[in-house]
């Protein structure tokens, strides 16, 4: 799928810059603050709005949610996952995905392509999952006749989704029910602060973030605090002198070709598990990934050139047919894992008032809508843990 008009971009940005609520209307008093308007934080504000939670507050760095990998990520939906624990977020993402409730969304948010997974684990096969021989999936996809593997797992119900319709769904979803956004807002102190209980809050502790918005500052205080901000996780964490979970960001790149005559834009995306490289039909060309995983700091990482010729040496071994490929634009952004490359998904141990959502790992698109219900059914004591 192409990424959506520009002006169709640009229409989202007029509407959340015209209706978003000034700081300074704001109270200082809220139940539930989260950090971060990208997929995760997004993904709860709208759960929580819909579970029937009050006074929510989302506050974003940047002056716009989805500027950094929630809008650089490649738009897979892949129902595959070694890992059997998350399997599930994943496979509950696309359903949700592929199935959105009635006026979540305009439209479909996702093209059904499929995916063609190359050296796959064969133990790892659901109801969605197909075995298929090298000469049909050659078929699909011509230059796989160079590709080296026998068998390739077939699942056509994954596809390539459209992020910005669909990060901006959950915005626009949790705004019309009450959700309040907050942009360009720096936390800058995190403090717990001990008080007797009331009946409308039994924690005896709140947290109080001072926040640096436009030159100014601004204190609020939260009965929950969801720490959805992404490669900064950690960070906010140390802020609030919570756990040590060793989250750290990783850099991974992105290449896009010219439209090239051999690339068909029905071509399922293409992804060599063994291998670490995939490849999609994007805007006449084609979409590329060399898989590379480098420890940066959070932010906007800077491109590093080494990574085009690994890619390059990839692709001249393991798809030789593609290797020759001009890149016409590069660029990159963080993916952010545990040390178990699972995602956290509960309270702090240490500061009560502390909810975690990330470390997504690359699959924050994907499992938006799972991670984000079960982190509000947690926050609203519908479930204890996944």
């Amino acid at each position: 799928m192409k990424s959506p008009p520009f002006s169709s971009f640009m229409h989202e940005i007029y509407n959340y810059l015209k209706n978003n609520e000034p700081w300074n209307n704001l109270h200082q008093e809220m139940s539930i603050v989260i950090i971060g308007a990208g997929f995760a934080g997004a993904s709860c504000a709208w759960w929580l709005a819909r579970l029937g939670a009050k006074d929510v507050t989302v506050i974003e760095r940047e002056e716009m949610p989805g500027l950094h990998a929630s809008g650089l990520n490649a738009g897979f939906a892949r129902r595959f996952e070694e890992d059997e624990k998350v399997a599930p977020l994943a496979s509950e993402g696309v359903d949700f995905i592929t199935n959105p409730p009635r006026g979540f969304v305009d439209g479909p948010i996702i093209e059904h392509k499929g995916s063609l997974l190359l050296n796959a684990p064969k133990n790892i096969i659901g109801p969605h999952h197909k075995i298929i021989s090298k000469k049909v999936a050659s078929k699909m996809v011509p230059p796989l006749e160079s590709a080296q593997f026998k068998e390739t797992l077939w699942t056509p119900t994954d596809g390539i989704v459209d992020i910005h319709k669909y990060l901006w769904a959950f915005i626009n979803g949790a705004k019309a029910n009450g959700v309040r956004f907050l942009t360009s807002c720096n936390i800058v102190k995190f403090n717990v602060i001990a008080r007797a209980p009331a009946r409308s809050n039994p924690r005896r502790e709140i947290a109080s973030l001072t926040l640096a918005m436009t030159g100014k500052t601004f204190e609020i205080n939260s009965n929950i605090i969801v720490n959805a901000s992404g490669a900064w996780l950690q960070e906010i964490a140390t802020l609030a002198g919570s756990e040590d979970l060793l989250i750290k960001p990783f850099r991974r790149h992105l290449f896009s070709t010219p439209p090239m005559k051999e690339a068909d834009s029905n071509w399922p995306f293409v992804w060599d598990v063994k291998n670490q490289f995939y490849f999609r039909p994007e805007s006449g060309g084609l979409l590329l990934g060399a898989c590379d995983e480098d420890e940066v700091r959070p932010g906007a990482p800077l491109v590093d050139p080494k990574i085009k010729e690994l890619l390059a040496e990839k692709l001249l071994k393991y798809c030789p047919a593609i290797s020759n490929v001009s890149i016409a634009r590069e660029w990159c952004g963080c993916r952010t894992f545990a040390p178990d490359k699972r995602p956290v998904i509960r309270f702090d141990k240490k500061t009560k008032n502390l909810f975690w959502l990330g470390a997504l790992g690359g699959r924050g698109m994907t499992c938006a809508s799972s991670a984000g219900r079960m982190a509000a059914e947690m926050i609203m004591k519908r479930t204890r843990s996944w």
